[in-house]
């Protein structure tokens, strides 16, 4: 009797303490700044911006000098641009982080170039499946590539723009299915007890 939930509280503790192991957990990378560019053709210039990445820790790949894994979807928030714009990317987006040289950015997929990278010290500790809390990058360089991102509201183009301060950044990890799943036991089994003793 006394070690009933013994095992519901061994896997919640394995699932608190390795979520990202035991199943698929969806990972946002978010980023915020100024930026200026063109969106289905229409300029502008330092617009708030809010840019999500999502993807899942079991799509992550290592690398040499770092981790990359494929968006499973991404979209740009613009506050004031055409009274507020919400552009969901269709172009297949790249996350990656360079131990190695501390940088984070993100690149076209389909061409294999690269539009954001920025550059911080805590990036060369991360594995874009862990929390990583607000960050404010030493530098975020914007690149103008050839070939724009396809969006939902029109092709999006950067102006070229180095060394930007005015770019924050985090990673926020959604509860892995594992403790969830856990805690759901638990509760299914104290909901049983109560049941019977009714």
């Amino acid at each position: 009797m006394r070690f009933r939930y013994f095992p519901l509280l061994v896997a919640l503790a394995v699932g608190l303490a390795f979520p990202s192991t035991i199943c698929a957990a969806p990972v946002t990378l978010m980023l915020s700044g100024t930026l200026s560019g063109s969106l289905d053709g229409n300029a502008f210039t330092d617009e708030q911006y809010v840019f999500d990445v999502v993807f899942d820790t079991t799509d992550v790949v290592p690398f040499s000098d770092g981790f990359e894994v494929l968006a499973s979807s991404s979209t740009f928030e613009f506050s004031d641009l055409q009274g507020g714009t919400t552009a969901s990317v269709t172009t297949p987006v790249l996350a990656f982080v360079n131990n190695t040289f501390g940088t984070l950015g993100f690149g076209n997929d389909s061409i294999g170039v690269d539009f954001i990278v920025l550059g911080d010290p805590s990036f060369q500790a991360y594995d874009l499946g862990t929390t990583l809390g607000a960050v404010s990058p030493t530098f975020a360089d914007y690149f103008e590539v050839a070939t724009p991102l396809q969006t939902s509201a029109g092709d999006l183009i950067f102006t070229d723009a180095f060394g930007a301060t005015n770019t924050n950044f985090a990673a926020v990890p959604e509860p892995g299915s594992g403790v969830l799943a856990g805690l759901g036991l638990i509760a299914a089994s104290l909901g049983r007890r109560r049941k019977k003793r009714s």
